[in-house]
């Protein structure tokens, strides 16, 4: 997915990176981050968007000292998001919602409406995932101002990670 051996190597630094970071578990990430980007890239983001969601997400997992279960569940429903090329509300509320608490009310400020307002917009068919998720990523971050990647979830993943980086 990766278009090059030099990206490749790019991609697994930066994916290694955000692992050790945020305490996630490098395999998860890794398989997240090439489903995520293929999708993005489908939806027309740019690279440099790509990886400000994909931080913000990552972040958030580890703020909300998210399983790998639930890491994976929002990713799926984001990468979902782009595929589709529009954000509708059985990913965003029944997806999103379910693994990443603040999503509705990240959404809403992205899109500078309230919730109900959302809604609206949504059932329209006017909220697209590739202008509407970089701001996602913004909002995500002024919600989550302080993120303590210190908790047993991050812990076990960094042990993970450490371990795999031994073998």
């Amino acid at each position: 997915m990766s278009g090059s051996t030099a990206q490749f190597a790019d991609n697994l630094r930066y994916t290694t990176q955000l692992a050790q970071k945020y305490g996630v578990y490098v395999n998860n990430l890794t398989s997240n981050f090439t489903k995520f980007t293929a999708a993005a890239s489908i939806a027309g983001m740019g690279m440099a968007d790509q990886r400000k969601l994909f931080e913000s997400l990552s972040r958030a997992a580890a703020g909300f000292g998210m399983s790998a279960d639930d890491t994976n569940g929002m990713f799926l429903a984001i990468t979902q998001m782009m595929g589709k090329g529009k954000i509708q509300a059985e990913e965003l509320r029944g997806q999103l919602g379910e693994c990443l608490p603040i999503a509705m009310q990240a959404m809403a400020k992205a899109a500078g409406t309230t919730v109900a307002g959302l809604d609206s917009i949504m059932k329209k068919g006017k909220l697209l995932s590739a202008e509407v998720l970089p701001k996602f990523a913004d909002a995500l971050n002024e919600m989550l101002p302080n993120v303590d990647t210190d908790n047993i979830e991050t812990s076990l993943n960094r042990l993970k990670n450490a371990f795999q980086e031994f073998t």
